[in-house]
């Protein structure tokens, strides 16, 4: 059985508490992209002290979720599509190359582990809970890149994916009834893919799931330039 970091409780820092929380306001739009994220006001809104919360952006902008602008301030980083073509085509290549490592590495352990991981997400349906599914889409990816144990494949992944996580929002805009239960559909058709033990369908089938979510987010943020620029008129 693979002990992942994001499988197992960690303990989190003060700053790692005040990243998760961000990323989850950013891409919830609570704070939509180009937001400036004035440290006055997120520390009452938080609780929390400047420096830790300074600490926190610093990991932020790391994470390609804010940038700062000298002698302007931090903001919520705007994607456009090419950043989201950019993004989910970087992700399709990071999980394929771990399928072609892993598929012969699979056990009858760690098919368990990832219907576990499954099961958890059916019960985070029913009541929804989103910060919970995101959690757990998170570990079933990754649970193939820390198989693979190639330690710079985990590294990308980790990196890419709060941006991937903050690009899939936009998708809202044009798919404001999307069914969460397509995540459970997809994540079980993986899961049989994997069975197969055939490596070029497991990449098919990753290369087709995230392109429908990237056809999706990109329309998503088309619709939201198209609000604006009526806006502006």
């Amino acid at each position: 059985m693979v002990l992942s970091s994001l499988n197992q409780p960690q303990p989190a820092t003060l700053r790692d508490q005040i990243v998760d929380q961000i990323q989850i306001m950013i891409c919830e739009k609570y704070f939509p992209p180009g937001t400036q994220l004035r440290e006055v006001e997120l520390t009452k809104q938080l609780g929390v002290s400047r420096t830790p919360l300074r600490e926190a952006l610093i990991l932020l902008q790391r994470d390609g979720l804010v940038v700062n602008h000298p002698n302007r301030g931090v903001f919520v980083r705007e994607f456009d599509d090419q950043d989201i073509e950019e993004i989910f085509s970087l992700r399709v290549a990071l999980e394929n190359l771990a399928a072609e490592k892993v598929i012969d590495r699979l056990t009858a352990s760690h098919f368990a582990d990832l219907e576990h991981i499954i099961r958890q997400q059916e019960l985070a349906l029913d009541p929804i809970d989103r910060r919970q599914l995101g959690v757990l889409d998170r570990r079933f990816h990754y649970y193939f890149m820390e198989l693979s144990g190639n330690s710079r494949l985990m590294t990308y992944w980790k990196g890419i994916a709060p941006q991937y996580q903050a690009a899939v929002s936009y998708r809202a805009t044009a798919y404001p009834q999307y069914n969460e239960d397509q995540v459970l559909i997809d994540h079980r058709r993986i899961l049989d893919t994997y069975r197969s033990g055939n490596a070029r369908l497991v990449c098919e089938v990753n290369a087709e799931i995230i392109g429908r979510v990237a056809m999706q987010s990109t329309e998503g943020w088309r619709l939201q330039q198209l609000a604006l620029a009526e806006e502006g008129a």
